[in-house]
């Protein structure tokens, strides 16, 4: 008779585990075996050199619980929190609803230009004829010779 896909699956997800777990052991068991910079040379030309010596050789005090310090007073608690967050969601569940509400407006670019352009009472010129531009190009000309040169630098 055979086993069903669900049934190999769930041997494998168990055999998985167990190796996972046995890893896990193998591994805690190991770990005092790891020195990790405990032996580890100093770099003397670091400029905090000097300091990681003296840290070495003088370690300060341990710490300890008393020297925790105690919760602020300003803080709100974890019940305020909860109250706050569930108010934002109940909130935004409510702009959700309301705004679920507003029709779409269609969006139809061509009659929105079309209306656009009636509104418009002169339509745009065209290019200058062959007078503007002469006239333009003579009055550039009449800039350019007043403009004098900055005098050059020695």
């Amino acid at each position: 008779m055979r086993k069903s896909a669900g049934v190999r699956l769930m041997g494998l997800g168990r055999m998985g585990l167990a190796m996972i777990f046995a890893g896990s052991l193998g591994a805690c068991a190991s770990l005092p075996k790891f020195h990790y910079a405990e032996d580890a040379p100093i770099d003397m030309s670091s400029p905090v050199a000097r300091d990681v010596v003296e840290a070495d050789q003088h370690p300060g005090p341990y710490p300890r619980f008393a020297d925790i310090p105690k919760l602020p007073k300003d803080v709100r608690p974890a019940a305020a929190w909860n109250r706050a967050v569930k108010n934002a969601k109940a909130d935004e569940a409510a702009l959700n609803r309301e705004t679920a509400e507003i029709a779409s407006q269609p969006v139809d670019t061509d009659a929105f230009a079309a209306d656009a352009k009636r509104g418009v009472a002169v339509e745009p010129a065209g290019l200058p004829d062959a007078k503007a531009q002469a006239e333009s190009a003579a009055y550039a000309k009449s800039l350019r010779d007043r403009v004098k040169p900055p005098p050059k630098r020695h």
